[in-house]
């Protein structure tokens, strides 16, 4: 993945869409660090915005599953 920003001139893009294969993954962690480093290099990117909205959702969604996966055990 990081030898797409050696060939994409635009950081925006390169990191936009390693968030999106990390976010595919189930990497939303990472998918947030590279969404944000989308946003570092254009403020306005709504569309990295909105994927960070989500990702943190999902990632809210997974720590209360095991939060209550190990209530209920």
């Amino acid at each position: 993945l990081s030898k797409l920003l050696v060939i994409c001139l635009d950081y925006k893009e390169a990191y936009f869409k390693m968030g999106v294969c990390f976010e595919n993954n189930g990497k939303y962690k990472k998918a947030i660090e590279c969404y944000n480093k989308s946003i570092e290099e254009d403020h306005k990117f709504t569309d990295a915005h909105n994927r960070v909205s989500c990702c943190s959702q999902k990632l809210e969604k997974y720590c209360l599953s095991n939060i209550l996966d190990n209530i209920f055990k």
